[in-house]
């Protein structure tokens, strides 16, 4: 897995965050954004989900029944890249393959009606899916993982020092959960 291009903006803005926590002022801004990174840095572990939108090459050392990305929710499958029998690179056409998406889940990709996966040199890196997941912008991802996120950063922000993250979190976290 390598990330190509990482999120453009984060699922919490500063502004909501000093408004969830009732902070009048902005000194502590820069605390609060890292804040926000961690938190999402976090929700997107424990889900295996990518909450903004962004770009990863996945690697498969096989073309298996259905490619399983590790990260989702899938947006866009951009290109599949293989290597034939002899070694070769190929890019497999857009027209031999679909995707298939579920909101709170990774999705999957799969030949067409018609089609199956060419053959390939089996190995490492033989097959590489460079995909755009994640629930697309701030607004698109679920509620209910932006208030865990608010509740991680109004912990850490109270309890500079303390490293227990409330149970309440990952309660919240656990029904968007994967095991791709």
């Amino acid at each position: 897995m390598k990330l190509i291009q990482g999120p453009n903006d984060e699922p919490l803005s500063v502004d909501e965050v000093l408004e969830n926590l009732r902070i009048d002022h902005n000194i502590e801004n820069g605390l609060l954004s890292a804040l926000i990174v961690a938190a999402r840095e976090y929700a997107e572990k424990y889900t295996g989900l990518r909450l903004i939108s962004q770009v990863w090459e996945f690697d498969f050392s096989v073309f298996e029944l259905q490619l399983i990305p590790k990260y989702g929710p899938l947006i866009e499958v951009q290109k599949i890249e293989y290597l034939d029998p002899e070694g070769q690179p190929q890019t497999m056409p857009e027209t031999q393959y679909r995707f298939v998406s579920v909101q709170s889940s990774v999705g999957c990709i799969v030949p067409t009606v018609g089609n199956v996966w060419p053959q390939i040199m089996e190995g490492p890196g033989a097959v590489t899916v460079t995909a755009e997941v994640g629930f697309g912008d701030a607004e698109d991802i679920p509620q209910t993982i932006k208030q865990a996120m608010h509740l991680h950063i109004a912990h850490f922000y109270e309890n500079r020092s303390d490293g227990d993250l409330p149970s309440a979190v990952e309660h919240l976290l656990h029904p968007y959960k994967t095991y791709a």
